[in-house]
């Protein structure tokens, strides 16, 4: 099978396809994407996973057992945020996501200490002008 790829020059990520057509499709969206930035200050579209490397790198001498609680609440949240741009997480999102940690049951200081730390990573983005 004859393997094509494109590669965004920015962040230096490399995505492989088969097919010749989607891979000058992506190139051609990653060249879009990169003069938009350039020519119109538009800021680039950022993962949530980014945000969280982020702050997990300020954070990470911080108070070694809300580190670890931290840890905990977002392999929880994983599933839910993973793929997700941060200008798509809002409100509705979080309630939802809320909603299913009660359902299993846990206390909502549980719940509280689950969106303190969604808020302090998107909070972190901010400052960071992630958003």
């Amino acid at each position: 099978m004859d393997q094509t790829f494109s590669q965004r020059k920015k962040n230096t990520t490399i995505y492989w396809t088969s097919n010749k057509l989607a891979a000058q499709e992506l190139h051609d969206r990653f060249k879009s994407d990169l003069w938009r930035q350039n020519k119109l200050k538009e800021k680039p579209d950022r993962l949530w996973q980014e945000a969280v490397v982020k702050w997990l790198d300020e954070v990470k001498e911080k108070r070694k057992r809300s580190m670890e609680n931290a840890k905990i609440q977002l392999k929880w949240l994983n599933p839910y945020l993973k793929h997700k741009k941060l200008s798509e997480i809002d409100r509705n999102l979080l309630d939802g996501i809320a909603k299913k940690k009660e359902e299993e049951k846990v206390a909502p200081a549980t719940v509280n200490r689950m969106l303190e730390v969604v808020r302090a990573i998107l909070n972190k983005a901010v400052t960071l002008g992630m958003d």
